[in-house]
């Protein structure tokens, strides 16, 4: 799936990085490089959901981004 996501830290279990399209749908990267880890950085993504992904994030979609472009 495509998709245009702002990156957001999510200030839940520690905190973490997370993703959320201008529809307000979550996504939990579980690949986010750490160069990318900048709160309001505006990406585009190809990415696929992660069946049976396990964490103590349970929060937002678990994906794998496949490819990345910053905006």
């Amino acid at each position: 799936m495509k998709l245009i996501v702002t990156v957001i830290h999510v200030p839940l279990s520690g905190g973490f990085w997370g993703l959320k399209d201008d529809q307000g749908q979550e996504y939990l990267p579980t690949n986010l490089e750490e160069k990318y880890a900048k709160p309001g950085l505006r990406l585009e993504i190809m990415a696929k959901e992660v069946e049976d992904y396990f964490s103590v994030q349970m929060w937002g979609t678990p994906v794998e981004i496949l490819e990345l472009k910053v905006l």
